[in-house]
């Protein structure tokens, strides 16, 4: 290894989930990927600041995703902390995120037909790739 390579002493990722559902198809699979490196795991869901929908509904659903993770933290030995965030942009909420938690790397699920990209008109997947500065693991559903 370059001895110029910084390497975290403990890594810590952030986890962006969209709710309950996508959180229980990934749960396993991101706790496994932060149990491999040893790693603490923030769990970020974006209330979305839009809409007819009150925010404590989204709220809830956040909490429930969140639990999801902490549920299969605990059984695995990962250490999992939640956090909620209120924004019209999930992009920027995500990258705001990762930098606060000082996370050394960003883990994204992808659906088949991301309501988020019908919803918004494009990828944010994409522009979290392209603008991050730090490396980003993109979960697709099978």
């Amino acid at each position: 290894m370059d001895k110029r390579t910084k390497v975290p002493q403990q890594w810590t990722l952030l986890a962006a989930t969209a709710g309950p559902e996508p959180a229980s198809k990934k749960v396993d699979l991101i706790i496994d990927i932060a149990k491999q490196l040893n790693a603490r795991l923030v769990v970020l869901y974006v209330i979305l600041a839009l809409g007819s929908v009150p925010p404590s509904y989204w709220a809830e659903d956040g909490r429930r995703a969140i639990e999801i993770f902490k549920q299969a933290g605990k059984r695995k030995g990962v250490d999992v902390r939640g956090v909620l965030v209120e924004s019209e942009h999930i992009d920027s909420a995500i990258l705001r995120a990762a930098e606060d938690a000082g996370a050394d790397m960003i883990v994204l699920g992808m659906g088949r037909h991301s309501i988020l990209r019908r919803l918004f008109g494009g990828d944010f997947i994409e522009h979290i790739i392209y603008r991050s500065k730090r490396p980003v693991i993109v979960i697709p559903t099978i």
